[in-house]
């Protein structure tokens, strides 16, 4: 069966190099031409009947990669109507639970936090932090207790009762303050 092949495409060769020739006489055009034309090359792409060329968007993949991906695109499903029954599940949750807890708006509750702040002014309780030796202390520990001061004042809002914090030996010149600053956002205006 080979020489059938063998003798086939010799024909076909043989074939095309006659009109090839025939192209040339014709045309009567310098070698360069010629020789371009020699090299034109006609391929004929057979796939067999499974596989998929690439047309368009789809692009043949083996099984295993299709089944991943098909595994993967049910976890993305999955993943987004979990998400779905989730926030259902809340909303749902913040009705039935609407009498016992009523939800406040974020200005709200930080004018709240204000009050109790400057209630705790005139009528509660005063902490006093002693700030006048940190001109001994080196830049790390003045990080750290730049980062204490923020804590202590965001623990301080949150409570129900505040204390009114004073910090004494603490002035805007000094290094404390500038990491203050510097660490702690809203440091300036602090009550």
């Amino acid at each position: 069966m080979d020489w059938k092949l063998e003798g086939s495409a010799q024909k076909t060769d043989s074939h095309v190099l006659q009109e090839q020739e025939v192209i040339l006489e014709d045309t009567g055009e310098d070698s360069i031409s010629e020789s371009f034309r020699l090299l034109q090359i006609d391929v004929e792409c057979e796939h067999r009947e499974g596989d998929m060329l690439p047309t368009g968007g789809t692009v043949w993949c083996s099984k295993n990669v299709q089944r991943k991906q098909r595994h993967w695109e049910k976890i993305v499903a999955a993943k987004k109507s979990k998400r779905k029954q989730e926030k259902e599940r809340r909303k749902a949750n913040r009705v039935e639970n609407s009498g016992i807890c009523p939800q406040h708006s974020k200005r709200f509750l930080r004018s709240l936090t204000k009050e109790r702040l400057l209630e705790a002014k005139h009528s509660g309780p005063r902490l006093c932090i002693d700030l006048s030796m940190t001109h001994h202390m080196s830049k790390k520990e003045l990080s750290r207790l730049a980062g204490q001061i923020r804590r202590l004042y965001g623990s301080n809002k949150k409570a129900s009762r505040p204390f009114w914090i004073y910090l004494t030996g603490f002035t805007a010149d000094s290094p404390l303050y500038e990491e203050c600053l510097r660490m702690n956002d809203g440091f300036s205006s602090y009550l």
